[in-house]
């Protein structure tokens, strides 16, 4: 199974449903992975925008289509061999291959093709997002190495502290910082950071490396696809108020009741917002 990237983060969560803010990080984090998985499995695609090899059967000789479970993809080479040792010979004609104009789907057209199992190999990247919520900074005037899972801050943070992140990576080619933002302060996409202020790795006087932000690439789950992350967070607030009823088929308070599902499926109105997404099953 593919890695899976979380389909909300802890913060996001509390930003929505303020009354949880006192509730134990641990215990949300714990519904995030496996509301994460539900989601996996009820769309039948992988979240996680990265590069994939997936093996396919060929049951139909003539122009087939097949269908990755990382989509929209971006870039791939295909492979048939009836013998299955997919050397750079074997690799289909990029004339003869095409990805569907949704992204979804990959065609082989005007090739010759026998039936076979796991005869079609595809290496391909796909996927809805690279990260829940990292944030590429592109910065310029960097006075030096901003290090990986240091804590990056607004200069002149004292009174501002909350307006931090952790550094996930660092390109000094592209000027491109890495960040994932560990504040809801400001836009809770981007942590508070935005273009023209002073990034510094540390704080105050003790901050050594210094850039300027001139551009955000926001291209995160959150910000692409707020309705998966909405979700998702959906479900978590709903398994927050079943999780002490097991067994139980409906709940009541007040004048009200609920319906309950079972353990592992998602509540109606999350899957709901979640069909659009569905993969169609190959």
């Amino acid at each position: 199974m593919a890695a899976t990237i979380p389909a909300t983060t802890i913060a996001y969560f509390k930003l929505l449903y303020p009354k949880y803010e006192g509730t134990s990080d641990t215990t949300i984090a714990q519904l995030i992975r496996t509301v994460s998985h539900e989601i996996e499995r009820f769309t039948n695609r992988w979240l996680k925008y990265a590069s994939y090899t997936e093996y396919f059967d060929m049951e139909r000789p003539e122009d087939p289509v097949f269908y990755p479970k990382a989509t929209p993809i971006k870039g791939v080479t295909a492979y048939y061999d009836q013998d299955r040792d997919f050397t750079s010979s074997d690799v289909v004609d990029s004339d003869s291959l095409i990805t569907t104009p949704d992204g979804l789907g990959v065609a082989f057209v005007d090739y010759k093709t026998s039936v076979g199992r796991r005869v079609v190999k595809l290496v391909y990247n796909g996927g809805l997002a690279p990260s829940t919520n990292w944030v590429t900074l592109n910065v310029t005037g960097s006075t030096g190495t901003f290090t990986a899972d240091s804590v990056v801050s607004l200069a002149g943070v004292t009174g501002n502290a909350s307006i931090k992140g952790t550094v996930m990576s660092w390109d000094p080619t592209n000027a491109d910082l890495v960040i994932l933002p560990t504040t809801t302060e400001g836009d809770a996409k981007f942590g508070g950071f935005e273009t023209g202020q002073v990034v510094v790795q540390g704080t105050g006087a003790t901050g050594t490396v210094y850039a300027t932000i001139s551009t955000f690439d926001t291209e995160n789950l959150i910000n692409d696809y707020p309705d998966i992350t909405h979700a998702a967070c959906l479900q978590i607030q709903y398994e927050m108020i079943t999780r002490d009823q097991p067994g139980q088929s409906s709940i009541s308070e007040r004048d009200d009741s609920a319906s309950l599902v079972r353990v592992g499926q998602l509540a109606p109105e999350v899957k709901d917002r979640l069909r659009r997404y569905r993969r169609i099953p190959i």
